[in-house]
């Protein structure tokens, strides 16, 4: 994962106290943006004040005299009072809230603490304003990244432990892979799982038992199947992901992306270049994937997985230019890789 400065910063904070007065908080990691937005409420914020020293304020109802109030008002019986902006893009206001904003924001008072933080929206990448490149520098911006395998997994493993109990570094790596990298999906599988599991340790007999799997995993499930000959029971996974509404086309780009994968990890094999390199090239951000693309590379030719390819190719055709039943397109793709797969190695 990339150097977080504006992160590592506010987990300084947070620990140490000692805030900075503007935050911007952005990303794709609500789970952490949310505990952080709590930690700093519980660090700044006295329960029993609550309703003279924290103030939020949705996009709605930000005006220029809103936020004037909410910033110029003292805290009480407090050294901090906190103000919160949901989802009002502070670095793009309307043209008439500019000017006062900017003023605003670069005499923000010592005791205030201003979070702006972008949930719905998205942080914005485009050329600013003059106004909003002053705004933006006088603020601390936090991105809230999705976490890196070590960072995730051990945190896996502490929240089962919080719950009394216990799963291994691998078996926590096979949730995160079965359920997706975010944590606000994984805090409730984790919650399921230790309330389903009697005893003390959570294996991946559980995980399978109870765990929702993202699209990703049953993906992988999927082209399992197809490339080991098990057509039924790829057809099946078809099915099912079909009656959960996923729309035919996001599914063919999906086993055409997982067939690319079993591709380039065939490639790297033969180049001597294995995981880290294979894990690079796609993002990903547990081991464990990576793994099962490289073993099951390791069963297919080169020549193999290119016709694979090619079939995909076909069948994404047919998918946007033919009045075929969009299902049994997909079905009829799975049928030719599995017969594929039996006869070219």
């Amino acid at each position: 994962m990339k150097k977080n400065s504006g992160y590592d910063e506010l987990k300084k904070s947070i620990k140490n106290g000692g805030f900075a007065p503007f935050y911007i908080f952005y990303g794709e990691e609500s789970y952490l943006r949310e505990y952080s937005l709590a930690e700093i409420r519980k660090k700044t914020v006295a329960k029993d004040m609550e309703s003279f020293n924290y103030t939020v304020l949705e996009a709605n109802a930000v005006t220029l005299g809103s936020l004037t109030d909410a910033i110029s008002s003292y805290p009480v019986f407090s050294e901090k009072k906190l103000v919160v902006l949901r989802d009002f893009d502070i670095l793009k206001p309307p043209a008439a809230m500019q000017d006062g904003l900017l003023s605003l924001i670069k005499d923000l008072p010592d005791y205030i603490c201003l979070i702006a933080s972008y949930d719905t929206i998205s942080f914005p990448d485009a050329k600013l304003s003059a106004a909003g490149e002053e705004i933006k520098k006088k603020a601390v911006p936090v991105n809230f990244q999705k976490q890196g395998e070590a960072e995730l997994t051990n945190w896996v493993i502490r929240r089962f432990a919080a719950l009394g109990k216990n799963i291994s570094g691998k078996d926590a790596e096979y949730l995160i892979f079965v359920s997706g990298a975010y944590m606000n999906t994984l805090i409730n599988e984790i919650e399921k799982l230790a309330a389903y599991e009697t005893k003390e340790a959570i294996t991946q007999k559980d995980i399978d038992t109870v765990a929702v799997k993202a699209l990703d995993a049953q993906i992988y499930y999927l082209t399992d199947c197809i490339t080991s000959g098990k057509a039924d029971k790829a057809i099946l996974i078809i099915r099912d992901l079909l009656m959960l509404r996923y729309e035919p086309v996001v599914l063919m780009g999906a086993v055409t992306r997982q067939m690319l994968r079993l591709y380039s990890a065939k490639l790297l094999t033969k180049e001597g270049r294995h995981m880290d390199e294979l894990m690079k090239l796609w993002g990903m951000k547990s081991s464990y994937p990576a793994e099962k693309l490289l073993m099951g590379a390791d069963g297919y030719s080169k020549e193999a997985l290119e016709k694979s390819l090619e079939l995909c190719a076909k069948a994404d055709l047919q998918l946007k230019s033919t009045v075929l039943p969009k299902a049994e397109v997909l079905e009829l793709l799975i049928l030719n890789i599995a017969a594929l797969m039996r006869t070219v190695k």
